[in-house]
């Protein structure tokens, strides 16, 4: 399956972007609404969410954190959610990359 990232959030209709997926053959689109964030485009989102149906996955991305994937997740009425969702945790690994993977 072919997931699209968040191209279509530069898309002037971000919506009617979720339709070109779908002819394309994308089952998955990861999107901010075209926000700068998911929280900010959860409008958006909600009516991607609603025009994709069952013919792909919309799932929030932008600026999720622990703290409010549940809350974006309830406002877009998006099943799945996307993010790094980074933290510093300390750690006794012996080994550490000069430059970090993340």
């Amino acid at each position: 399956p072919l997931t699209f990232h968040r191209a279509v959030d530069v898309a002037a209709d971000p919506v009617a972007a979720v339709e070109a997926c779908v002819r394309c053959g994308v089952r998955r689109v990861l999107s901010s609404g075209g926000a700068p964030d998911a929280t900010a485009g959860a409008a958006v989102l909600r009516r991607m969410v609603a025009a994709a149906g069952e013919r792909l996955t919309v799932a929030a991305a932008g600026g999720l954190s622990e703290g409010n994937a549940a809350s974006i997740a309830a406002a877009s009425g998006a099943d799945e959610v996307h993010g790094s969702l980074r933290c510093v945790q300390g750690s006794a690994m012996l080994h550490r990359p000069e430059t970090p993977v993340y």
